[in-house]
């Protein structure tokens, strides 16, 4: 299961989402079993939709996984570094993944992820809504992940940079 999410920091709150929150939060996510695919930039979003600066992209052994994550202890007891920090948190937007689903993203280049009622034609990646997705934005929609000179220009696209691997 492949989650989408995206957000904002509170100005002056970055050192304490980035330096304390996200350190403290990585070994607490890997525990159920989620693994982080990769953080982004977010250059462009949605007209109408929450201005979001960041996003990332989470791999989840299942929706059982990630709900035991947000029913355990130590995760709760870091969650008010995070919602402190943060103005606009838009996180829980599952997508099936599926047999093979896999695809590598170059940090020298920009991509669109667009939501839309059907794969985008020439997605390096498309995935489906997960039927049980806890995100509401995007429910019953295809995640297209595909180069933004390519993407079409539409109300659903986020114009994203991966940020190299640490």
């Amino acid at each position: 299961m492949f989650e989408f999410a995206v957000g904002k920091a509170v100005e002056g709150k970055e050192e304490q989402l980035f330096g304390q929150y996200f350190p403290q939060v990585g070994p607490i996510v890997g525990s159920h079993g989620g693994r982080p695919v990769g953080g982004f930039q977010v250059l462009s979003y949605p007209a109408g939709s929450a201005e979001v600066a960041f996003g990332a992209l989470f791999l989840w052994p299942s929706r059982a996984a990630y709900d035991a994550l947000h029913a355990d202890e130590a995760f709760k007891a870091v969650v008010p570094l995070r919602d402190e920090a943060m103005s606009v948190l838009n996180s829980g937007n599952f997508f099936d993944t599926g047999a093979g689903a896999e695809v590598t993203l170059d940090p020298a280049q920009t991509y669109a992820i667009v939501m839309a009622d059907h794969p985008i034609e020439g997605a390096l990646l498309a995935l489906p809504a997960a039927t049980d997705t806890q995100g509401r934005d995007f429910a019953g929609k295809t995640l297209s992940i595909l180069p933004a000179e390519t993407a079409p220009e539409c109300d659903t696209r986020f114009e994203i940079r991966m940020n190299p691997p640490a």
